[in-house]
């Protein structure tokens, strides 16, 4: 089976959040199952490609795995991926769809016709939706369909109406049937309606976002998704999350070696000038502090918790 992979972020070339982590661990673990991958996404200014094109560069992902990273110096040659400390950057529309566009024009080039296109959050949802407007009668695509990861919901790439003819296609699909959302454009609404499956991040959370509680304004449309909507629990990367042979900790440790845990749990306590001891209550979330996170759950329970460990 042939994939095309898309995603804004790829670990270890360009990283914000968990996005990069699944996008840099998945390709591989489709390769040792014996599909052929290709993954996609921008140059951006920090990456050192290994063959560099005119309008596109690539690098080796793993052994079998090329990555094609799009250029475009305007668009991606930028200190930020999406957003500096001021906001977002007022041209994402643009970028992002001036990126799937060319995955088109790239795949043709180097004849890669792939059985399966996998978008993943707002950032490409256009791929999936371009293949059913733009692509829909283009033989070279004709045996592929598209599934469309959503990693996080509360992004949805919504612009104003007025930037709709920057995406190429006809204003008969902004509507609310399509991409039309309180009067705005919304590409990962597009997305979810022209993909051919869409999956989520776990079963529950498929589940959750098909209720106002969660759905942020889109429970209904994923509701109608439904008998194509899956929750796929997210697993990690155990080559990169390994204390056994992670270089950025004290000291590396295993389940045969737990002794290390505490030489890491002492140094950290030293470092940060905290009491020192084996039984000393530390505790550590890797997690944005954002209230989607759960942050303020833990902030209600945090003096139970003290009170428990003091």
């Amino acid at each position: 089976m042939k994939i095309a992979f898309f995603s804004s972020e790829v670990f270890p070339f360009a990283k914000t959040g968990g996005l990069a982590d699944v996008s840099g661990a998945l390709p591989l673990s489709l390769a040792e199952q014996g599909c052929k991958v290709k993954v996609f996404m921008p140059l951006y200014k920090n990456i050192k490609p290994e063959k560099v094109y005119d309008d596109y560069a690539t690098s080796q992902l793993g052994k079998n795995i090329e990555i094609i990273f799009i250029k475009h110096d305007e668009y991606f040659l930028r200190d930020y991926l999406y957003t500096t400390p001021d906001g977002d950057y007022p041209d994402n529309l643009e970028r992002f769809s001036f990126f799937c566009k060319k995955c088109f024009d790239i795949l043709k080039r180097i004849n890669f016709s792939p059985h399966i296109f996998h978008a993943n959050d707002w950032q490409t949802s256009l791929v999936n939706i371009y293949l059913k407007i733009l692509y829909k009668n283009d033989k070279f695509f004709n045996r592929s369909k598209s599934i469309l990861t959503i990693h996080n919901l509360a992004y949805q790439g919504i612009f104003e109406k007025e930037k709709f003819s920057h995406l190429g296609i006809s204003w008969d699909y902004f509507s609310l049937k399509y991409l039309e959302f309180y009067g705005k454009i919304n590409i990962l609404k597009g997305g979810i309606v022209f993909s051919d499956m869409v999956n989520t991040v776990s079963p529950t959370y498929a589940k959750q976002i098909q209720t106002p509680d969660y759905g942020c304004g889109l429970d209904g449309v994923l509701r109608e998704k439904r008998e194509r909507l899956l929750g796929i629990l997210n697993g990690i990367d155990y080559k990169v999350w390994n204390p056994s042979r992670d270089e950025f900790i004290y000291k590396k440790y295993s389940w045969r070696t737990l002794e290390g845990k505490w030489e890491n749990k002492r140094k950290f306590q030293e470092e940060l000038g905290l009491s020192v001891g084996k039984t000393k209550f530390l505790l550590g979330m890797v997690s944005r502090l954002a209230e989607q996170k759960g942050i303020d759950i833990l902030s209600q329970a945090l003096d139970k918790i003290l009170d428990k460990h003091q």
